[in-house]
């Protein structure tokens, strides 16, 4: 199977005022989103999917934005910023696969440079690295059509629950960890299912997700200007990377 891919985005901001992206539409034969999460931080809650997500497999939220303050004082030690606009009811990153043949998939992350908005678009925040907490993958209640009719419906902890033993090995993220971005650097993983060797072609939780919490910032001693803002783009991309499940 071709791999096929859409991309979302979101900022990640140091002092920026927060700007809204767009996700990009899928099309209807799309089995794979891309989105992005707004994330920066300056010196001187939950972001839908576009679908379709019926029979279809996609994103179905990742986190609006991390933002790190707009009031910081450049340092020459490196510091780590708190994210500050943590929504109560958490953030998440999901996926839906709607498919009745499913395929393996993964998720990754990747941070682009943190770019200066206020002086030469050249200044960046050499090395600086973003973590974040995912918990274990659990699965989520999502109908595809009502979803493509109504709208992703908000994660919340209440609607979200463990994955079933059955399926739950498919998975990765079967338990909390910490995910490192740099800046400029290669993607990571988040997220993935995997094909049973054996089962039924539906196999699979119709939608999963993982919480996304304690999102700091690290930047490099001597790397951020006074008077200067940042801003950056987290960008999450689906992949359909399988092969048809298998027969019973």
């Amino acid at each position: 199977m071709n791999k096929k891919f859409l991309f979302g985005f979101a900022t990640v901001a140091l002092g920026a005022a927060f700007v809204a992206t767009t996700p990009v539409q899928a099309a209807a034969d799309d089995t794979a989103t891309k989105m992005t999460t707004d994330a920066g931080i300056g010196f001187s809650t939950f972001n839908p999917g576009p679908g379709p997500f019926y029979k279809n497999l996609a994103l179905t939220f990742v986190p609006k934005s991390f933002q790190f303050g707009n009031a910081n004082t450049a340092s020459a030690n490196a510091q780590t910023y708190k994210q500050t606009d943590a929504p109560s009811g958490g953030q998440y990153v999901g996926v839906s696969d709607d498919r009745d043949t499913k395929t393996a998939w993964n998720v990754s992350a990747t941070l682009a440079d943190f770019k200066s908005t206020t002086k030469d678009s050249t200044d960046t925040l050499a090395n600086a690295e973003l973590a974040m907490t995912l918990s274990a993958t659990q699965k989520f209640a999502m109908d595809g059509a009502t979803a493509d009719a109504s709208g992703v419906p908000t994660p919340s902890s209440t609607t979200l629950s463990a994955l079933d033993a059955s399926v739950a090995s498919l998975y990765s993220g079967t338990a909390s960890e910490t995910v490192k971005l740099t800046a400029g650097g290669a993607g990571k993983t988040v997220m993935s299912y995997t094909l049973p060797t054996t089962g039924s072609a539906a196999t699979g939780t119709q939608a999963v997700a993982r919480t996304v919490s304690d999102v700091n910032l690290t930047v490099k001693g001597g790397s951020a200007k006074e008077n200067n803002q940042y801003k950056s783009t987290v960008t999450w991309v689906l992949s359909d990377t399988g092969t048809d499940s298998p027969t019973a």
